[in-house]
C-alpha cells in the first residue's frame, strides 16, 4: 500500500440526475388494498372457524379418524398464528410508510414505528409513545397461546352408546318330542334327564354363561326374542290350621304341614306343569296356610334379552310376567316307554325344590317338634324373634316367606337354557336390538374453544387497523432495507426511479456490487480503498457506510468516524 500522489484519482460527489420516470404514483382503496395482509387476517378467522368445525364435528363421536382432532387443531392454531404474525409485519410496513408520508413526522417517529412491529419488549416498554403498532404487536405475540389452549378443547373419554342394530340370534320356538328326560315303569313316571337336558342342568347349577355365536352384539344388546317358554296362570287359597296345645291335630299326633313346596307333571297332561306351593305365612296358632298354584303351560313366548358380546341372559329386570305370549303349544302325550318333553323339567325342579316342614305334638316332653325335609323349608323360613328361633314349647311363632316368585323365575331361566340348547340351523331369526356399547369418544370442551377464537380475534381486531390509510399509497411498499434506503436518498442507489418498488429498484441495481465499511475522503474526494492514508493526513474525514468495494476498507480498530 502506497502513500496517496497527487494523481490518485478520487471519487468526486456525485450531483442528482433526475432520471426518466417509469412508475407512477397511483393510490386507490382497490388497487392498492394489501391482499396478502388482508388475506392472511381473512384466513386467520377461518382458521377460528376451522377449529369450531373440528370440534363441532367429533363431539359425541367414535374415536376413529385418522388423525386425532387434537393434531388438527394444533395445525389450525399453528397456521393462525402464523397468518396474524405475517399480517403484523405487511401492516407495519403499511403503517410505516404512512406515517413517514405525514407532516411533522420526526426519524425517532420512524425508528419507533419499526421498532414497535418488531420487539414485543419495545413495544411493551412504549410507555408515552405507545401506539396502535405497539398494540397490534402485543395482541399479535399473545396468539401462540390459543395453542394450548385449543388442545385442551378435544379429550378422549369412554361413554355408552346407543344405536340400533340388526341381530341374528338362534333359539328353537318350541322344544322337540321328548327333548328332557325319559319315562320308564308302568306308572309311565320320569326317570332320567336325557344328555340334551342335564348338560342345560349342569351349567344352571355351574352359573355357566349362555352363549350364541356370531349374533352381531359388540357392547350390551338390549332386545326381545321369540323361544320355547311358558305361560303362568297362578290361583291362591286358604285352608284353615290349628297348632294350639289341646288341638284335636295335635292331641292326636298328627302333623300340619306349615310349609311344602313341588312340582307335579302327568303324561296325561303333557303341555303343562304344574307348582304348589303351601305355607304359614301367620305368626298365630289358629289361622289359615296360604295355597298357591300356578299352572305353567308350554307357549311361545317374546323373551326380553341382554346380550354381552356373544353372552345372553333373560333382562335382570323382568320376569315371566314380561313375556309376551305368542301362541300355547300343543305337546304330544306319550303313552309308552321313552321321551318326555316337559317331564324332565319337572322331575330336575323337583330335585332341587321337593320340600316339606311339619308341626306334630310329640307328647309331654318336648310336646311339639318342627321336621323338615328338602332345603327349600329351611331357606324360606322365618320367625317372630330371630333371636328366639324356634321354641319347641310353643312352635306358633315359625312362618315362611312365599317362594313362588323365585321357584316361577328358576323355572322360566331353566326353560329359556332349554329353549337356547334346543335351536338348530332351522331355527335362526333376525331381530332388532339396541346396542349398547361402551367406547372411546371424543368430547369438545367448548369454554377452550372460545378461549381460544378470543385470543386470535384479539390479534386479528387489533391488527386490521394498522393497515388503515393503505389508499392513500401510490403503490406497494415494504420494509425492505434497499427500498428504506432509496427513500434515504442512499447515494450508491442515486440515479434510479424514485418510485420503484422493491422489485423494481433490484432489477436496475441488484447487480451492483457493495460492502460496508470505511470510506475515507481527503479534501471530499473518496480514497480507493487500496491505498495507504497515514492517520495525520489534514482535511480527512472518515465514515462508515456502504458504498462500492473499490473505496471499502476494513474498519479500523479504536477508530472515530464522522457522518
Amino acid at each position: 500500500m502506497s502513500f496517496l500522489p497527487s494523481k490518485q484519482p478520487i471519487v468526486q460527489s456525485t450531483p442528482y440526475n433526475p432520471v426518466e420516470t417509469r412508475n407512477t404514483w397511483r393510490t386507490g382503496f382497490f388497487s392498492r388494498l394489501p391482499w396478502g395482509g388482508i388475506s392472511a387476517l381473512i384466513g386467520a378467522v377461518l382458521c377460528a372457524a376451522a377449529s369450531a368445525a373440528i370440534l363441532l364435528a367429533s363431539d359425541g363421536k367414535v374415536n376413529d379418524w385418522r388423525l386425532q382432532p387434537t393434531v388438527y387443531l394444533a395445525i389450525t392454531s399453528a397456521l393462525s398464528s402464523i397468518l396474524v404474525h405475517y399480517a403484523l409485519s405487511v401492516g407495519v410496513s403499511y403503517s410505516w410508510w404512512r406515517k413517514a408520508m405525514k407532516e411533522g413526522t420526526t426519524v425517532n417517529d420512524l425508528h419507533r414505528y419499526w421498532e414497535y412491529g418488531n420487539s414485543l419488549w419495545s413495544a411493551t416498554l412504549a410507555g408515552k409513545h405507545f401506539n396502535l403498532v405497539a398494540l397490534a404487536t402485543i395482541m399479535a405475540s399473545i396468539t401462540p397461546v390459543s395453542g394450548p389452549l385449543i388442545q385442551r378443547a378435544s379429550s378422549v373419554v369412554a361413554q355408552e352408546l346407543n344405536r340400533n342394530i340388526s341381530m341374528t340370534v338362534n333359539m328353537s320356538p318350541e322344544l322337540p318330542s321328548g327333548f328332557t328326560g325319559i319315562i320308564s315303569g308302568r306308572g309311565h313316571l320320569v326317570a332320567v334327564l336325557t344328555s340334551n337336558f342335564s348338560s342345560v342342568m349342569r351349567d344352571y347349577n355351574n352359573k355357566a354363561s349362555t352363549n350364541m355365536s356370531n349374533t352381531g352384539c359388540e357392547g350390551i344388546c338390549s332386545a326381545v326374542i321369540q323361544g320355547a317358554g311358558l305361560a303362568m296362570n297362578c290361583s291362591q287359597r286358604t285352608i284353615p290350621f290349628d297348632l294350639s296345645s289341646g288341638s284335636p291335630s295335635q292331641l292326636n299326633f298328627n302333623e300340619t304341614k306349615v310349609f311344602s313346596s313341588n312340582f307335579s307333571y302327568s303324561e296325561s297332561n303333557p303341555d303343562s306343569i304344574q307348582l304348589n306351593v303351601q305355607y304359614k305365612a301367620t305368626t298365630d296358632c289358629v289361622g289359615d296356610l296360604v295355597v298357591s298354584t300356578c299352572l305353567l303351560r308350554a307357549a311361545v313366548v317374546e323373551y326380553p334379552v341382554v346380550f354381552r358380546n356373544d353372552s345372553v341372559t333373560l333382562n335382570p329386570n323382568s320376569s315371566i310376567t314380561d313375556d309376551k305370549l305368542k301362541r300355547y303349544l300343543k305337546v304330544d302325550p306319550n303313552r309308552t316307554i321313552g321321551g318326555t318333553t316337559l317331564g324332565g323339567i319337572a322331575l330336575a325342579l323337583n330335585n332341587r325344590f321337593l320340600s316339606v316342614a311339619a308341626s306334630r305334638f310329640t307328647g309331654a316332653v318336648g310336646p311339639y317338634t318342627l321336621e323338615t325335609n328338602g332345603s327349600l323349608a329351611t331357606e324360606y323360613v322365618a320367625t317372630a324373634d330371630d333371636k328366639a328361633a324356634y321354641n319347641a314349647a310353643n312352635n306358633c311363632n315359625i312362618t315362611f316367606f312365599d317362594p313362588i316368585a323365585d321357584l316361577v323365575a328358576v323355572t322360566r331361566e331353566i326353560m329359556f337354557r332349554t329353549a337356547i340348547r334346543a335351536a338348530n340351523a332351522s331355527t335362526i331369526q333376525k331381530v332388532q336390538a339396541t346396542e349398547v356399547a361402551i367406547r372411546t369418544v371424543y368430547r369438545s370442551h367448548y369454554l377452550f374453544l372460545g378461549l381460544s377464537i378470543l385470543v386470535t380475534m384479539l390479534g386479528v381486531v387489533f391488527v386490521a387497523p394498522i393497515f388503515g390509510g393503505w389508499w392513500h399509497l401510490g403503490r406497494g411498499m415494504s420494509m425492505s432495507p434497499i427500498e428504506t434506503a432509496k427513500a434515504f436518498s442512499a447515494p450508491l442507489l442515486k440515479g434510479h426511479d424514485s418510485n420503484a418498488g422493491t422489485k423494481g429498484i433490484l432489477e436496475e441495481v441488484g447487480t451492483k456490487d457493495l460492502r460496508y465499511g470505511e470510506v475515507v475522503r481527503v479534501n471530499g474526494g473518496g480514497i480507493r480503498g487500496d491505498v495507504y492514508i497515514p492517520p495525520d493526513t489534514p482535511n480527512t474525514t472518515r465514515t462508515l457506510e456502504m458504498a462500492n468495494p473499490a473505496w471499502v476498507r476494513a474498519p479500523q480498530e479504536g477508530s472515530r468516524y464522522s457522518g
